[in-house]
């Protein structure tokens, strides 16, 4: 077959840009040979003094926030909410099993521990107790609300005067004694209140068991019961999902604690409190957690990932050359240039985000593409029996140039990213295009030194066989072009209709790895919950302009509640106050006295109890038409039988010292509630300065701004509740977009984040086409060749975008990263495609070593990437498939 017939029709006219080009190259290599010993010892310091600065400066990033610049406004909000309100990010501690009462009594002991603490953590939340709100808490609750804790003050008055008078737990059960013996007489009267005794006295009795047999601290059961039923008293008291299966505790931590750190305390706080009360499942999640899980996850993945990317794209090149000695001198280089990379990044950046994390595996996929052209065509002249110095000038005249502008393309692939509004995108483009930059300075000075150092474990001058496999692949598509444009376009046109499949998910959860505890609880808590546990922040100026946006969020659909003071400011108190006045006078008159400093014996309490099953015994037959309280009766004789046989069997002297220390809790907490009903304020207005601390720093600013919490009803995480949620609040409080009030928070922040995210990838892209056809045209300056050039870009797109359709693979937030890769990708390999063949004046670019070289450096692109798809993280997981196959594509 003669070359005449492939001769390329259109030669490229150069302009003076590869001349310069060559000229810089040839200046470099010839520099480097002369200061062979020179360049080694260069290398050998900058590897040093990179590798110490990698060690001691740089850092992981995993908050979010430093990925958007700060001028966007809806940043800037963000970021002034957080500074005004001191609002730290809050860890969630989910709690779950299907016993209510255990998991109340965990989220107790979870919460002492907790607090104990105290210098980790700034604030704690897991009921919400009316002591938290200070003197003016009856003045804050809804009118409705204080009549209906006056009544059942009033009904349970007469029980708790008794209670006041019992100074130890023997007095405490003979009370009860007293109130069973009177109960076949007061029933009809006092049925509500008899079932929250019965309610109250169960959880005592669980209680006092596990304290006696030392499974818990003393810990107190509350009296939600007490005051009402005692599941909904429970779910109402705490915060709880899913009719109390699941009690949330939230943790602030002061301000500048890592929150690593922070999560490993609580985690070992949490197995300590299960090794106390088995059976109860507590993980830790939220949005910080999240974070910092997702970092863990990608560290742990890339890491992985480019030891397997290096070590694929290592056996990939010795197999296809069937040596080892030029191949692992150019991982050498390759390596040495990833390192540069890291310590520049050190030096200018300072730390890797979740973005920039994935440079390395993408790195030495791409970076390794140099070296294989210039071995391919050092190795070429050398088949043609040249001396190695001369087959290395020449490869370094005509190869390296061409070289060069394809690493101008990949790099300007990346570095059009830095036109982007994204900061983290940014920091991506400038990273990756710098690394590219540095690789290939590294192979061109240091490679052709190494090249022509110590020998090679194959011969280096043979003549190479006639038939090779490249020469019978190229004999059979080279005559026939038309069936290799029609198989093409064939293919282009079946893809096509499926390309408008491809959708994109917003939804950030789905990125990370679905095996985390974190994101399995988060997501547990998306099923189980009403609403989610992150919210929208809406800020006024004052009190009045918050209780009218107050009043038109409430009646909004996507809205699921609101946490608000704007209306306790606003409203007068005054319908209130007589039923404050008549609670405060009911409290002070139960007199609390001193705890006897001694216990009593075991075998008195044990007596008054084997009486009080008596008495429960005796008043069974009144409750025959009610089935439900008789079992509930029978079920709290048997708990009792255990409390007597547990404190019988065990020290006495240890047990009764126990039980009284849990009954010194009980009273305690009886009378200090007390104590605090008695002093509340009938004040006729609430001020600001009135307010509690830990209302007034949750919802006033330190310039006295209003905040109002605002919670989806919808899952916040998906982009049409987001997009509901939010332009609701928007359209409702500002629709001139004039900025006030301020709409902001974490669904806002999740919103605009990946909206920007992907409308910077989609610019970058276009950026990365205009950046390719400038250098491609500076290259060529004919329009054929351009479109030559573009061709494998073009086509490998719509092949991968057709593939995404047909298998139902959508782009995220993390493998969006694709569209200005594969163009970057793509017009090099063209570029260096089209070069070797208007060089070689004929169209057999498998018969030339450039054939094989872009066969060899495309499969290291998709080891590199493929690499990644062993990632636990999904996005970045579905990053190195997509790329993988737009690569193969």
């Amino acid at each position: 077959m003669r070359h005449k017939e492939n001769t390329l029709k259109s030669k490229p006219t150069y302009l003076p840009l590869l001349k310069y080009i060559c000229q810089i190259v040839s200046t470099i290599y010839r520099f480097t040979l002369r200061y062979s010993t020179l360049t080694l010892a260069a290398h050998c310091v900058l590897t040093g003094i990179s590798v110490t600065i990698i060690t001691l400066g740089l850092k992981l990033n995993p908050d979010r926030d430093s990925l958007v610049g700060s001028d966007k406004l809806y940043h800037r909000n963000f970021l002034e909410y957080k500074r005004d309100f001191n609002a730290e990010d809050e860890l969630v501690i989910a709690i779950e099993s299907d016993d209510l009462e255990k998991n109340r009594r965990f989220v107790e002991l979870l919460g002492h521990k907790v607090e104990a603490a105290h210098p980790t953590f700034c604030d704690i939340i897991y009921r919400g107790d009316l002591q938290l709100l200070g003197g003016n808490a009856l003045l804050l609750l809804p009118k409705d609300t204080v009549r209906q804790l006056e009544s059942t003050l009033a009904s349970v008055h007469p029980f708790i005067t008794r209670i006041a008078n019992s100074t130890n737990l023997l007095a405490f059960f003979e009370t009860i004694n007293t109130f069973f013996r009177h109960g076949a007489t007061e029933l009809d009267g006092n049925a509500a209140l008899f079932t929250s005794l019965i309610s109250f006295l169960e959880e005592i009795i669980e209680i006092a068991t596990s304290v006696a047999e030392g499974n818990l601290p003393p810990i107190t059961p509350g009296f939600s019961s007490l005051f009402g039923p005692s599941s909904e008293g429970i779910k109402n008291l705490y915060l709880t999902l899913g009719e109390g299966r699941i009690f949330l505790m939230l943790v602030k931590p002061k301000n500048g604690t890592d929150y690593k750190q922070v999560a490993e305390r609580i985690r070992q706080l949490i197995n300590e409190a299960q090794r106390q009360i088995p059976g109860v499942n507590a993980e830790l999640t939220g949005q910080p957690f999240l974070e910092i899980e997702e970092m863990s996850q990608a560290r742990k993945d890339t890491t992985i990932a480019s030891i397997i990317a290096l070590i694929m794209c290592s056996a990939l090149f010795i197999t296809a050359y069937k040596e080892t000695g030029r191949p692992l001198k150019v991982i050498l280089c390759l390596v040495l240039g990833v390192v540069y990379t890291l310590a520049f990044t050190t030096v200018i950046v300072g730390s890797l985000n979740i973005l920039t994390l994935t440079f390395l595996p993408i790195l030495i996929g791409l970076g390794i593409d140099f070296g294989i052209h210039i071995v391919s065509r050092y190795e070429e002249e050398l088949y043609r029996m040249r001396p190695p110095p001369q087959a290395l000038s020449i490869t370094m005249k005509k190869t390296a140039p061409n070289i060069v502008i394809g690493a101008f393309a990949t790099s300007g692939a990346f570095f059009a990213m830095c036109l982007t509004d994204f900061s983290g995108i940014r920091q991506m483009g400038f990273i990756c295009g710098v690394g590219i930059i540095l690789v290939l300075i590294t192979i061109i000075t240091l490679l052709p030194v190494l090249l022509l150092t110590g020998r090679q474990n194959r011969l280096d001058w043979y003549q190479a066989q006639q038939f090779t496999l490249k020469k019978k692949i190229y004999g059979i598509l080279t005559p026939n072009p038309i069936i290799v444009l029609f198989l093409a376009a064939c293919i282009t046109f079946a893809l096509i209709p499926v390309i408008p499949r491809v959708r994109f998910d917003y939804n950030l959860l789905n990125l990370q790895n679905p095996h985390l505890p974190s994101v399995k609880t988060e997501m547990k808590l998306i099923q189980h919950g009403p609403n989610s546990i992150l919210f929208c922040v809406v800020i006024a100026s004052n009190a009045t302009d918050a209780a009218k946006f107050e009043s038109k969020i409430k009646s909004l659909p996507p809205v699921a509640k609101i946490e608000s003071i704007a209306g306790m400011l606003v409203d007068n108190p005054a319908p209130k106050l007589p039923s404050i006045s008549n609670i405060c006078a009911m409290a002070k008159t139960v007199e609390f006295r001193q705890v006897d400093p001694l216990p009593p014996r075991p075998h008195d309490i044990t007596r008054t109890l084997w009486s009080l099953q008596g008495y429960i015994g005796s008043i069974k037959e009144y409750l025959l038409d009610q089935p439900e309280l008789f079992k509930t009766l029978e079920a709290l004789r048997e708990k009792i039988t255990v409390l007597r046989r547990t404190i019988l069997r065990g020290d006495s002297e240890v047990i009764s010292q126990r039980l009284h220390n849990f009954y010194r809790e009980l009273y305690s907490e009886l009378a200090d509630l007390y104590h605090f009903l008695a002093n509340q304020s009938c004040v006729p207005r609430i001020s600001i300065d009135s307010l509690p601390p830990s209302i007034r720093s949750k919802f006033i600013s330190r310039s006295g701004r209003i905040l109002i919490r605002v919670y989806p009803r919808d899952n916040i995480w998906d982009r049409a509740a987001q997009h509901a949620f939010i332009t609701a609040l928007r359209q409702t409080l500002d629709p001139t977009n004039s900025n006030y009030p301020i709409i902001t928070g974490v669904p806002v922040q999740l919103y605009e984040y990946s909206a920007l995210l992907k409308h910077s990838y989609e610019k970058s892209a276009i950026y990365a086409v205009i950046t390719g056809l400038i250098i491609a045209w500076l290259h060529f300056r004919n329009p054929k060749l351009l479109l030559l050039c573009f061709l494998p870009a073009i086509l490998g797109f719509i092949w991968m975008l057709g593939w995404m359709g047909l298998t139902n693979q959508a782009f995220n937030l993390a493998n969006i990263m694709t569209l200005p890769l594969m163009i970057g990708i793509g017009v090099t390999t063209g570029i260096q495609a089209v070069s070797r063949i208007s060089e070689a004046n004929h169209a057999n670019l498998l018969a030339l070593s450039t054939g094989k070289a872009i066969v060899v450096s495309n499969l290291t692109t998709v080891f590199g990437f493929g690499s990644l798809i062993i990632a636990g993280h999904q996005g970045i997981k579905s990053l190195g498939l997509i790329m993988s196959i737009g690569v193969l594509s």
